[in-house]
C-alpha cells in the first residue's frame, strides 16, 4: 500500500516523528527548504488524518499493520 504521494514525504515524516529531528535539521540533512520540508509534513499529516478510518480497518483485516 502506498501511503505516501511523494517519495521525500515519507522520509521527511519519518525523520520528524520517528527520528525526532526539527524541519531546520530535515531541510539542511536533505538539501531542502523548510518551507518544502513543511508541505510535505502538511500533505503526510493530512493524507493519514483524512484515511485513518481506512488505515485502521485494513491492519484489523490484515491482522498486523496496513502497510
Amino acid at each position: 500500500c502506498r501511503l505516501f504521494n511523494h517519495p521525500r514525504q515519507r522520509q521527511v515524516f519519518n525523520m520528524s516523528r520517528r527520528e525526532h529531528k526539527s524541519y531546520r535539521e530535515i531541510a539542511e540533512e536533505l538539501e531542502l527548504s523548510q518551507k518544502t520540508v513543511e508541505a510535505h509534513m502538511h500533505e503526510a499529516l493530512r493524507f493519514l488524518r483524512d484515511n485513518l478510518a481506512l488505515l485502521l480497518w485494513l491492519a484489523l483485516l490484515n491482522d498486523g499493520p496496513a502497510c
